[in-house]
């Protein structure tokens, strides 16, 4: 019978402690009780070892991304090097190397349509910076890779916050419930208890968060969710780009919670501003960007508005009250809502299909419109023939619109139309009935460098319509133009000066010209085009108030049918 003899193998062991692994004998193993860890001597440098110590054995209760001085930026690379000499590599460990770069997915959020990943996404957010708002260098980026993500809930953005998505409609976040979709939060929050306005101050208030390579949008119901995109509370010095902003209103009143991009301010010295806003698509609110607050300094550039009730609002509903009073001027500056919005720029963006205003400032100043461009906007949701207010509203000196260029303009100034006008017993009404609202309306200057043309035709020495300007107030318009025609000599370069009065409906024009050419006498070539101007009833074949003035030329030039003359010009009001 055999005699079978189980013999117990040891190795040297012991507790690794604060003293570290001691010096193992050559090929002598040693298992470190405490740790979990295995290490094997290396034996003597006589014995052909690269060097004296122990060499640590993996095993299962190993973390293979905590090894120490692994991860070397382009190791081998002979054209980088990240240490002071090419000896002294910069190593880290996997573990941190990994830990640079944090998704969403890290902390549970996943694309599951059926489940909200509001608690996910807000894990998230407040292990990064709402746990590390103390420590700078533990703010990281948090990547949301491309999907859909549910949420039933407002996520809440601390300061410093930084979310990226893959890009618009590449990563979605979709509120399927009647809240904000984005909220800021003071540095006061701590995890599940959020604070907007209890303990805010100029010191915890929202700022530098970054939120970009998005859709947010909300859930298709029926009922409609009408609610904000962006909550933004007293927030500065964030940028927010690269966004698609999706909502369902169309044409469904005046929804007050259907906004984009909502700004507020706490207080005078607790306020938003120096935000900016790029590359952003606005499509299907009632009101795109809305302050009633005192905000400062805020840009908006190349954003696209499209199927809005008003697309920029300033000022809303803001209080008018006597400003040398101290005590009510106090109390308007303790809620941040004494001045109005200041210093607003627009500017590189277009607007399409807007029903009411494009931009509109019920109070605020220094706030501009610059070199946008306007389609279809105060119609209605409609073309030009529905037109029911002006582009851009302005009720408060001090703000401007420069270089816009408005649709309106080349469909009711000189859209041919709209420029006839029949003339009944010396009567002078429009037969076509659409009265010229003003592309800007209110206290606003209009500078525009926009080049408009006319091909007039040869008039035979009568009297026909150039062009249609509003006259809803009191304005004055500079107009300069150049007209050329193969027929004259000589070319004519002058500007219109157009004055109404409309407290006693009066309207004058006067040109100032120079030619150059061969025939500029008093019955020659130079003075062969006359202008003048009178208040057209738009809406009634009576005669009274006129609510648009027509600008009439003669032509006593006989004109090429071939080649049309053409007058070329910009436009400039003052109100």
């Amino acid at each position: 019978m055999a005699v079978v003899q189980i013999s117990r193998i040891q190795v040297r062991r012991g507790r690794k402690g604060t003293t570290n692994v001691p010096q193992l004998a050559s090929g002598e193993i040693g298992w470190a009780v405490d740790t979990q860890e295995l290490y094997i001597g290396n034996g003597a440098v006589s014995e052909g070892a690269p060097q004296v110590g122990n060499t640590k054995i993996l095993t299962a209760a190993d973390n293979i991304f905590d090894l120490s001085d692994q991860y070397e930026f382009r190791k081998g690379d002979s054209l980088i090097q990240t240490g002071a000499t090419t000896r002294s590599p910069v190593r880290s460990t996997l573990q941190d190397r990994l830990d640079r770069i944090v998704f969403v997915s890290n902390f549970g959020a996943v694309h599951n349509t059926s489940v909200a990943q509001t608690d996910a996404l807000q894990r998230a957010i407040d292990n990064i910076f709402l746990n590390t708002k103390t420590s700078p260098e533990n703010r990281y980026i948090i990547q949301l890779e491309p999907g859909l993500y549910r949420i039933d809930g407002t996520l809440k953005l601390p300061p410093y916050t930084t979310l990226r998505g893959a890009g618009k409609d590449k990563t979605v976040i979709e509120q399927t419930a009647n809240l904000p979709i984005f909220e800021t939060v003071n540095g006061s929050s701590t995890i599940g208890n959020y604070d907007t306005i209890v303990s805010l101050t100029a010191n915890n208030q929202a700022r530098n968060i970054e939120v970009s390579g998005m859709t947010l949008r909300f859930e298709s119901t029926t009922p409609k969710i009408y609610n904000t995109v962006f909550d933004l509370q007293s927030c500065v010095d964030s940028h927010f780009y690269d966004l698609k902003l999706k909502g369902h209103w169309d044409g469904n009143g005046a929804q007050a919670a259907s906004i984009a991009i909502l700004l507020k301010s706490f207080s005078a010295s607790v306020r938003s501003k120096k935000n900016v806003f790029e590359n952003i698509d606005i499509e299907g609110f009632a009101y795109g960007v809305s302050s009633s607050h005192d905000i400062e300094d805020h840009t908006f550039r190349k954003i696209n508005f499209q199927t809005l009730l008003t697309a920029v609002r300033l000022g809303y509903d803001m209080d008018d009250f006597d400003e040398t009073d101290p005590d009510q001027l106090a109390a308007y500056l303790g809620d941040g809502q004494a001045y109005g919005p200041d210093q607003t720029l627009v500017e590189d963006c277009t607007f399409k299909e807007i029903y009411h205003y494009g931009f509109v400032v019920y109070k605020g100043t220094r706030n501009m419109s610059k070199n946008n461009k306007y389609y279809d906007v105060g119609n209605d949701g409609g073309t030009s023939t529905n037109v029911t207010t002006s582009v851009v509203k302005i009720d408060q000196f001090g703000n401007h619109t420069i270089d816009d260029w408005f649709q309106r303009t080349e469909e009711l100034c000189y859209g041919s139309d709209y420029v006839t006008v029949s003339n009944s017993n010396s009567v002078n009404w429009d037969s076509d009935t659409v009265p010229y609202v003003p592309e800007i309306e209110g206290k606003a200057v209009y500078n525009s460098r926009i080049v408009h043309k006319i091909n007039p035709i040869n008039t035979s020495g009568n009297w026909s319509t150039l062009l249609r300007l509003p006259s809803d107030i009191s304005k004055t318009y500079q107009i300069p133009y150049q007209y050329n025609s193969i027929n004259v000599n000589g070319t004519r370069h002058g500007v219109l000066h157009v004055l109404i009065d409309r407290e006693n409906d009066v309207v004058s024009v006067t040109d100032d010209f120079e030619f150059l050419g061969s025939d500029n006498t008093l019955s020659g070539d130079a003075n062969n085009l006359t202008f003048r101007a009178k208040l057209v009833n738009v809406v009634t074949s009576v005669t009274g108030t006129g609510d648009t003035a027509y600008i009439e030329y003669r032509n006593a030039t006989s004109e090429s049918t071939v080649t049309l003359p053409t007058i070329t010009f910009t436009i400039t009001s003052r109100a």
